[in-house]
């Protein structure tokens, strides 16, 4: 009858098994088996950091947004003019290009984690808005 199991013909052959296994349990122990452990915490800072780009995000919407209101305001009362006036053009277009620089920051801040092997989905968030027309 033939056997189940093969048969380890060599003493050498367990030695390495075992020397294998204890190498195993050792790593594992001294944290080196699991990467994720480690990497644990650079992705809590790639989340951070990631909160922040959201945020800087929504402030510079809502600051667009107030921004608007305010140009949108203007112009029903007919008496803003001249200098008044381009000013507030001047911050209207100004929280624009702001809100559209954090957008484009935010993308390359994503292309950034996923080059540096960020795992895909790890950084979640609200799609953003686009800008509204003025």
């Amino acid at each position: 009858m033939g056997r189940l199991r093969p048969k380890l013909e060599t003493v050498g052959a367990r030695r390495w098994i075992g020397l294998g296994m204890a190498l195993l349990a050792a790593a594992s122990l001294c944290g080196l088996a699991s990467p994720a452990v480690a990497d644990e915490r650079e992705w809590t800072r790639w989340q951070n950091r990631h909160r922040e780009a959201i945020r800087t995000v929504d402030y510079e919407r809502r600051h667009y947004a107030s921004a608007l209101a305010a140009y949108q305001k203007s112009r029903h009362r007919r008496s803003v003019r001249g200098e008044e006036k381009q000013e507030i053009l001047v911050q209207r277009e100004a929280a624009r290009d702001a809100w559209a620089e954090a957008e484009r920051w935010l993308v390359e801040f994503r292309d950034e984690a996923r080059r540096e092997g960020v795992p895909p989905g790890y950084l979640r968030d609200a799609p953003t808005a686009p800008l509204p027309e003025s």
